[in-house]
């Protein structure tokens, strides 16, 4: 009987070799096939624009919240008051009463005041001056902006109650408007 060494060296010696040519001829041919240059493209390296190479701009944490912060609501008030008193100016003639806006916080004490300017003090906190609604004591409150509301309404310009106008300011401009 053989010895199952010799029949295992001689099996494995001839067909690994057989095995390992026939594997290095068939990846010398796949290389072949992909390393020569295909029909119908250039020899020419393809040009690159390296601007769309470059990520984007990443905001900073302050643009990127920008509508939650302080000033938005500063802006987006004056510019309600802004469009507000252009159309009273121009529905307003001579025989009619004449109104103007004004803007009244809800203060979650409950007081009521009438804005006579807004400020964005920081990200989040907006100092309102302006009297308060019973007794017309002149006020200053500071208060985040979630804590407060805003009515924007109108009342007639009389004599006891003549144009005045209120102030808006932000970091970038101040509106009297």
């Amino acid at each position: 009987m053989p010895d199952s060494r010799d029949f295992l060296k001689k099996f494995l010696s001839e067909s690994s070799l057989k095995d390992a040519v026939d594997n290095i001829r068939a990846m010398e041919r796949i290389n072949a096939e992909f390393s020569s240059p295909l029909a119908g493209v250039a020899s020419q390296p393809a040009r690159i624009d390296i601007e769309a190479l470059r990520p984007p701009r990443i905001p900073t944490p302050q643009e990127a919240n920008s509508y939650q912060s302080s000033e938005a609501i500063v802006e987006s008030m004056a510019a309600t008051v802004a469009h507000w008193r252009k159309e009273l100016d121009a529905t307003a003639d001579e025989s009619s009463e004449k109104y103007q806006p004004t803007v009244i916080a809800f203060l979650p004490n409950g007081q009521i005041v009438q804005v006579r300017q807004m400020t964005a003090e920081s990200f989040h906190c907006v100092r309102i001056e302006g009297t308060l609604g019973i007794d017309g004591t002149v006020c200053v409150f500071l208060a985040h902006q979630a804590s407060i509301q805003l009515l924007c309404t109108t009342v007639e310009i009389t004599e006891e109650k003549p144009k005045r106008t209120i102030g808006f300011v932000t970091n970038e401009k101040q509106q009297d408007l």
